[in-house]
């Protein structure tokens, strides 16, 4: 008994053996039968032609327009939901582009090679020839050079050639007939999956989609005549728009907002048809949309990444993540390892740069076992008692953020918390919100701090010193900027260990820092390391051993030359003595008081060899009046023994003018040298630069 092989009930004709038919048209797609019921998801296979596929998404988008019900269960709301799922999917590629692949099919190359090949090549070569050149105006054949295909190539992948879908001259695109369920999960669109049960309306897509698929049908000549049944569905569609995104398309006039999407290759550029480009969404359109952008205060180029919340929760529910609203029971890591340009949004396994709590800040926070000169350094709002932290932010975060976005906007604080301190970091994003961090800083804790583990560790005896600057005064011109930084590790301290870097208000690191040391060998004194930073405005300092850091903001005073001072100094053989005058002050001899303080010392509190050095070896924090340093003093050079003339040296480092010389015992390290104006030693004069360049500084300070 004969079967009839038809999907169809049009016509009453029987063909027999190898008759001439007529191809699907849309009267007989719609009278296609399904055994399993209307709403089935069977695919129609059963078409004896190679390119068949490509007719089917065209006759399902007629079917679908016609009928203007986008949402359906329909085999045909299938084909159109598949197809929009591969173009989406082609127009999000950069996200995904560690799991899936484009390829190219070139009709003349590829139909050549099969051609030139064995027997049954041959034969597959002419039939696709015969086919492109038969349909070639049906389907736009003879206007495209290549079909661009999507390929699978993540965990899942069922082969080596595991094809999705591809480009379609009469269609946009098209998915292959397979069932490709398996992939879903794979390649998410935020809370929807391409390929799975739920068809999706392109009414329903991302914005960012829609919007581009009517950019490329207000773009492309003849675009209604080209892909009339395309059109149509995009018609209908527009209708079912929301105002806002109806007036975003009626603004449209070009695809140039979008990028060039290529072949994995990165050889040839995708199109529908040739001249026709097909583009890919810009991660820029993505975190613009985002409520959880970063905004930052300096300038930053290119993708600005988003700031993710780490702990679960509803805090942030009413935030929209890029499309869908935020999750909190899938929150981000607290340390995600994978570089930042390459990381997957925890939701949505979209590739987004994103930022999250390590970041920010270190895993270690340093503690100081004294209170810290809130007038002098920022303090981070420590609630009082008598030690201090020093800021444990990270690079990246001056790569978006000032010291003064610290001070003023209270970026930062501490709490006090059972075992430890608890910091707290308030991120700004989109619209006026934060995002707040929390970490728990443990004592005598290692830190413990992965993708699930947040809890950081107290650092204190490896950090035991003191240090000051001066003059805290952040100047208007940083070229007239001349900073001496102090810091004085304690009796018998292996100071190699810290390193001290200085970053300008550019979060640029400053170079050429002179360092002196006046004492590397005698560990029965306290070592005295004073840095020169020259030419540059000091925004902040990092301090680091080997496996910490920590930050110090100097709270600075503007500069103001509202005042005019004049100085006259007397360099005697014995003493000298400096008197001076301004428009508000008579003619009186130089002193520091109270009020215009010169050096600020970091820490209160601090006693005997950790403070004595900074006011021998720098300045002394009161002069004049009834100070014991008050001028005339001796003339009088304080210089380490280890100094050598021959190398680099500086004003305030190697050697100083001795304030306190007859008053204080002087350190072993140290000599004092007062025969300055008539020695012959063939040095000098180098050491009556320093003598001379010494009070300068106190003047110019003044």
């Amino acid at each position: 008994m004969s079967k009839v092989l038809r999907l169809h009930t049009s016509g009453v004709d029987t063909l027999e053996d190898w008759q001439p038919s007529s191809k699907y048209g849309s009267d007989v797609i719609g009278q296609i039968k399904d055994p399993a019921g209307a709403t089935s998801k069977h695919e129609i296979t059963s078409i004896p032609s190679p390119f068949a596929r490509i007719d089917l998404v065209k006759s399902a988008f007629k079917y679908v327009a016609n009928s203007r019900q986008l949402d359906g269960q329909t085999i045909f709301h299938k084909m159109v939901s598949d197809s929009l799922d591969v173009g989406e999917i082609f127009f999000k590629s950069k996200t995904y582009a560690d799991r899936i692949k484009i390829i190219y099919w070139d009709k003349n190359e590829h139909i050549d090679s099969l051609k030139n090949g064995g027997a049954k090549q041959r034969i597959l070569g002419q039939t696709l020839e015969m086919y492109l050149k038969q349909d070639a105006q049906a389907y736009n054949f003879d206007k495209m050079q290549r079909l661009f295909i999507l390929c699978y190539v993540g965990n899942k992948r069922k082969s080596e050639f595991d094809v999705l879908g591809a480009t379609s001259p009469a269609t946009l695109f098209f998915s292959i007939a397979n069932d490709l369920s398996y992939v879903a999960k794979e390649i998410p669109f935020n809370t929807d999956f391409p390929f799975d049960s739920e068809y999706n309306p392109l009414v329903n897509r991302d914005k960012e989609y829609i919007k581009y698929l009517f950019a490329l049908k207000k773009t492309t000549k003849n675009c209604s005549n080209l892909f009339p049944e395309v059109n149509d569905y995009l018609d209908v569609t527009y209708e079912f728009l929301s105002g806002d995104i109806k007036n975003e398309i009626d603004d449209i006039s070009t695809t140039d907002d979008y990028e060039e999407l290529f072949t994995s290759d990165g050889n040839n550029n995708v199109e529908i048809i040739s001249g026709m480009k097909f583009h890919a969404k810009t991660q820029a359109s993505v975190t613009t949309e985002s409520h959880f952008m970063v905004q930052p205060s300096r300038n930053v180029s290119g993708i600005l990444p988003l700031v993710l919340p780490c702990e679960k929760g509803n805090k942030y529910n009413n935030m929209t993540l890029t499309q869908a609203r935020w999750d909190g029971n899938n929150p981000a890591p607290f340390k995600d390892t994978v570089e930042i340009s390459r990381r997957r949004l925890p939701q949505t396994q979209e590739q987004i740069p994103y930022l999250t709590i390590s970041d920010f800040l270190e895993d270690h926070i340093i503690k100081m076992p004294y209170k810290l000169n809130g007038q002098a350094f920022f303090d981070a709002n420590v609630e009082p008692q008598n030690v201090s932290y020093f800021l444990p932010l990270k690079d990246k975060f001056f790569e978006f953020f000032t010291a003064e976005d610290v001070v003023n906007d209270k970026m930062i604080e501490f709490k006090k918390n059972t075992g430890g301190v608890k910091v707290v970091l308030h991120i700004p994003v989109k619209g006026g919100r934060t995002i707040d961090y929390e970490r728990i800083y443990f004592e005598n804790n290692e830190p413990n701090i992965s993708a699930t583990k947040n809890d950081g560790g107290v650092i204190q005896k490896r950090f035991q010193f003191a240090f000051a600057l001066m003059p805290n005064v952040r100047f208007v011109n940083p070229k007239d900027a001349h900073y001496r930084f102090s810091l004085i590790t304690q009796m018998g301290a292996d100071n190699s260990k810290y390193t001290v870097d200085f970053y300008n208000s550019d979060y640029k690191k400053i170079e050429n820092v002179q360092m002196s040391n006046r004492n590397e060998s005698d560990k029965n004194f306290a070592t005295n390391m004073v840095f020169a930073v020259e030419r540059d405005n000091i925004e902040l300092i990092r301090i680091s051993d080997q496996n910490a850091s920590g930050i110090l903001l100097p709270k600075m005073k503007t500069q103001q030359s509202n005042s005019n001072f004049t100085f006259a100094v007397d360099f005697g053989t014995s003493n000298t003595h400096i008197v001076c005058k301004s428009d508000s002050l008579k003619t009186q001899p130089f002193e520091i008081t109270e009020s215009d303080k010169q050096i600020n010392v970091g820490l209160l509190g601090v006693q005997g060899n950790y403070i004595e050095p900074i006011f021998r070896e720098l300045c002394p924090e009161l002069v004049g009046g009834d100070q014991i340093s008050k001028f005339p003093m001796r003339s009088a050079l304080s210089v380490a023994r280890n100094t050598n003339w021959n190398k680099s040296f500086f004003a305030l480092g190697q050697a100083n003018f001795a304030y306190l010389y007859e008053k204080k015992s002087v350190p072993k390290y140290n000599d004092v040298l007062t025969n300055l104006k008539w020695s012959n030693n063939i040095d000098n004069g180098k050491k009556i630069k320093c003598y001379i360049e010494s009070l300068f500084f106190a003047m110019r300070n003044k």
